[in-house]
């Protein structure tokens, strides 16, 4: 989508890892934060939400995830 310039710093943009690493500091700093996204018709609402997991014993692994909090409809013309 063309975001990398954008959202990783240039430090973290020149490889996987660093590409990970990078949006892993972005979405770090905004956790627990809530976003509005508008489409054409419709209003949502969303909340960042950041897990630490284990499976089987394994390094920690950190999961980001958008949870909806709230959706509503626009009125037409609106946008």
């Amino acid at each position: 989508m063309g975001l990398a310039k954008t959202v990783i710093p240039a430090a973290d943009r020149d490889s996987e890892e660093g590409r990970r690493r990078g949006i892993g500091v972005v979405l770090s700093a905004h956790h627990d934060e809530t976003f509005v996204a508008e489409g054409e018709n419709r209003r949502v609402t969303l909340r960042l939400e950041k897990k630490r997991t284990r499976i089987d014993g394994s390094e920690p692994r950190v999961q980001y995830r958008f949870v909806k909090v709230s959706e509503e409809e626009l009125p037409e013309g609106t946008q």
